[in-house]
C-alpha cells in the first residue's frame, strides 16, 4: 500500500507540470520509485512491483487518460527502474555508496544506462505510444531518455544521502552553529540568484545561479547541497513552463525540450560533484582528527585531545554558575600487572578500563588518557553527590572486570581523585588537574582503590575538604 500511494502521489506530481502534447517536465515518480526500492530492497519484491503499476495506472487515468494508454506509459516508466535497480545490484560495492566522489560518478551512470533502457523500451512500443505524444517513436525515446535522467539526477543523490544524514543529525555528530546566521548566507544568495534569474531571462540567466549552489555545496553537507540543487532545478522546470524564464519558443518546441532537460541535468552535475568532493575531504580530515586526538590502544582521548577540548569546555563554561568536575585516574598497581603477565596483558587491562568507563559516561563527558596509567575527565552540570556517585561507580566498575590471563585472574583496582567546583573556575586545565591530583595522591596514602573528593568553590579561595571512600 505505502508504494502504490508513493507512486500515486509523485505520478500526480509530475502530471500537473505536464504541457499539452508532452510529456511531463518534471516527473519524479521513475527516480524515486528506484531510489525507495535500492534504500530498502525488501519492498522490490512481486507485490511493490504489482503496487507500482497499479500507481502508475490509477494516476494517469485520475487525469483522464484511457487504461490502455496508461498501461503502455507504466510499463515504459518500469522499464528504468527495473534497468536502475539491476544495474545497482551488479554494481560493486564499493560503489553503491555516496561516500566518494566515484559513488556519485557510478550513480550517474546507471543513471544514463537506465535512461536508456526506458528510452529503448519507448522506441519499441513507439507505434503504440507516440500516434497519442510524439511524430514518431525516436522522438518519444529522446523525451524519455532526456526526462529519466534529469529526474534521477536530481533526486537520488538527495534520497540516498538522507539516511546517513539524519542518522547523523538524531546522534547529535552533525554539528551546526545556531547562533551563526552567516551559515545561511549561501541559501540566501541561492534565493536571490533565482530571482535575478527571472529578471534576466534568456538561455545565460541559468549560469547566474551555479555560484550560489557551489557556494551551498562547499557550504553544507552532500544532503543539504543535492536537495536545494533539486529544489533549484526544479524550480527552473516551473519558470520555464510559466514563462517567467523566456528560454523555449512557444508551443514548447520538442527539441528545446529536450535541451533545456539535459541541460539541467549537466547543469545540476557541477554542485553535486563539489558536495560529494567536499564531503569526501571533511570526512578525511575529521578521521584524521580523530586519530590525533584519541589515543589508539584505549580509544579515550590523547593528551593533546583532552587538554584542546577541555578548554574549549572550560572557555564555553566559564563566567556561569555551572559547577565543573575534573576527575584523576589512576590504575593501582599497573607496573606488577605488567611485570607479571606481560604488556599484551596490561595492554588488555586498559582497553578493558576504558571501555567501562565510557560506558558509564555521558555523551558530553570527556575522558582522556594522559600517559600509562593515568587517565582524567572533565565533566559539567553535576551536583557534588552526583559527581561523587559517578565516580564511585566508575572505581566499582573496575574491580567487576577481571580478565583472564592463562590460569590467572587479573583484578585491577582504581584510585580517584576528585576535585569538584561550585561554579565553573578561572583556572587553566593544567591547575584544574592539579587540585584534582592532590586528591589523587590523598587516595594512594590512605591505601588505594578508593575515591578522595576535594570541594572547592573556586581556585581563588579553596575550601579543601577530602571525603575518601573505602
Amino acid at each position: 500500500m505505502g508504494v502504490l500511494l508513493l507512486v500515486l502521489f509523485t505520478a500526480w506530481l509530475g502530471i500537473a507540470t505536464r504541457p499539452v502534447g508532452l510529456l511531463a517536465s518534471f516527473w519524479p515518480a521513475n527516480a524515486v520509485l528506484l531510489g525507495l526500492f535500492i534504500l530498502h530492497p525488501q519492498l522490490a519484491r512481486p507485490e511493490g512491483w504489482i503496487a507500482a503499476l497499479a500507481g502508475y495506472v490509477s494516476a494517469d487515468l485520475f487525469m483522464g487518460g484511457d487504461l490502455l494508454f496508461s498501461l503502455r506509459l507504466s510499463l515504459v516508466n518500469l522499464a528504468f527502474v527495473a534497468s536502475g535497480l539491476l544495474l545497482v545490484r551488479l554494481m560493486p560495492r564499493r560503489f553503491r555508496s555516496l561516500r566518494r566522489p566515484s559513488g556519485l560518478l557510478a550513480l550517474f551512470a546507471i543513471c544514463l544506462l537506465a535512461s536508456g533502457c526506458s528510452a529503448l523500451a519507448a522506441v519499441l512500443l513507439g507505434h503504440l505510444v507516440s500516434p497519442r505524444l510524439f511524430a514518431t517513436a525516436w522522438e518519444a525515446g529522446a523525451s524519455w531518455f532526456s526526462a529519466d535522467l534529469t529526474n534521477a539526477v536530481l533526486i537520488l543523490p538527495a534520497m540516498l544521502s538522507a539516511p546517513e544524514f539524519f542518522s547523523r543529525l538524531a546522534s547529535g555528530r552533525h554539528s551546526r552553529r545556531r547562533d551563526d546566521l552567516w551559515e545561511f548566507a549561501p541559501v540566501v544568495a541561492l534565493l536571490v540568484s533565482l530571482m535575478v534569474c527571472v529578471g534576466v531571462g534568456g538561455p545565460a540567466s541559468l549560469g547566474i545561479v551555479v555560484p550560489a549552489l557551489l557556494w551551498c555545496a562547499l557550504s553544507y553537507s552532500l544532503f543539504i547541497s543535492a536537495l536545494l540543487t533539486l529544489l533549484a532545478c526544479v524550480w527552473l522546470f516551473v519558470a520555464v513552463s510559466l514563462g517567467l524564464v523566456p528560454l523555449l519558443d512557444a508551443g514548447n518546441d520538442f527539441a528545446r525540450t529536450v535541451a533545456l532537460r539535459l541541460g539541467i541535468t549537466l547543469f545540476a552535475l557541477g554542485p553535486l560533484t563539489v558536495a560529494s568532493i567536499n564531503q569526501a575531504r571533511n570526512r578525511e580530515l575529521l578521521a584524521l582528527r580523530q586519530r590525533a586526538d584519541h589515543d589508539i590502544l584505549t580509544g579515550a582521548l590523547s593528551r593533546r585531545g583532552f587538554f584542546r577540548r577541555g578548554e574549549g569546555l572550560l572557555r564555553q563554561h566559564r563566567g556561569t554558575a555551572t559547577p565543573l568536575v575534573v576527575m584523576m585516574l589512576d590504575l593501582d598497581h599497573f607496573k606488577r600487572v605488567n611485570d607479571r603477565h606481560g604488556h599484551a596483558v596490561g595492554d588488555e587491562v586498559l582497553r578493558s578500563f576504558a571501555g567501562g568507563v565510557r560506558q558509564i559516561l555521558r555523551q558530553s563527558d570527556l575522558f582522556g588518557r594522559l600517559g600509562g596509567e593515568e587517565f582524567a575527565l572533565v565533566l559539567s552540570g553535576l551536583t557534588e553527590a552526583d559527581a561523587l556517585g559517578m565516580a564511585e561507580r566508575i572505581r566499582s566498575a573496575v574491580a567487576r572486570r577481571p580478565l583472564h590471563a592463562g590460569t590467572d585472574h587479573v583484578v585491577a583496582t582504581l584510585s580517584i581523585g576528585l576535585a569538584w567546583y561550585a561554579q565553573t573556575p578561572a583556572g587553566t586545565l593544567d591547575e584544574l588537574l592539579a587540585d584534582a591530583d592532590r586528591a589523587l595522591y590523598q587516595a594512594k596514602d590512605e591505601g588505594r582503590d578508593r575515591v578522595v573528593m576535594v570541594t572547592l568553590a573556586g581556585r581563588e579561595s579553596p575550601e579543601l575538604s577530602a571525603l575518601p571512600l573505602a
